[in-house]
């Protein structure tokens, strides 16, 4: 597009520009790495492991209600609500794989009233 000039231009400029419209998406995510390495590195200087799963899990719960909420719901900083939704979630998964034909076999097992919390949640 950037080596074009006149109608060609303006062809690739109509094909790519809806593509390029996500650009201020693309820094709102910047805000979102931001806070994990942020995170990452106070988890470094404590020199305690560091639990990647729910971290990554917990990123990811950001990323989902930043770009398809537009809210910022703060998971990877240690909000009540994020750690909420974090804990619902491995409940009802936890549940899950321990059901079914494909039953996890180490899979943790969760009470009724650990299940009726997390449905509760939502």
């Amino acid at each position: 597009m950037y080596a074009s000039d006149g109608d060609e231009w303006k062809l690739r400029h109509e094909a790519y520009a809806p593509s390029l419209s996500h650009v201020s998406t693309l820094v709102s995510n910047l805000n979102l790495t931001a806070d994990l390495l942020k995170q990452l590195s106070s988890l470094a200087e404590s020199a305690k492991p560091v639990d990647l799963h729910r971290l990554l899990t917990l990123f990811a719960l950001d990323a989902v209600s930043q770009f398809v909420f537009g809210y910022n719901l703060g998971a990877v900083s240690g909000s009540e609500e994020g750690k909420r939704l974090y804990d619902s979630l491995e409940t009802l998964a936890a549940s899950q794989a321990g059901q079914g034909i494909y039953t996890v076999p180490d899979a943790r097992k969760v009470t009724a009233d650990e299940l009726e919390v997390a449905k509760k949640s939502w």
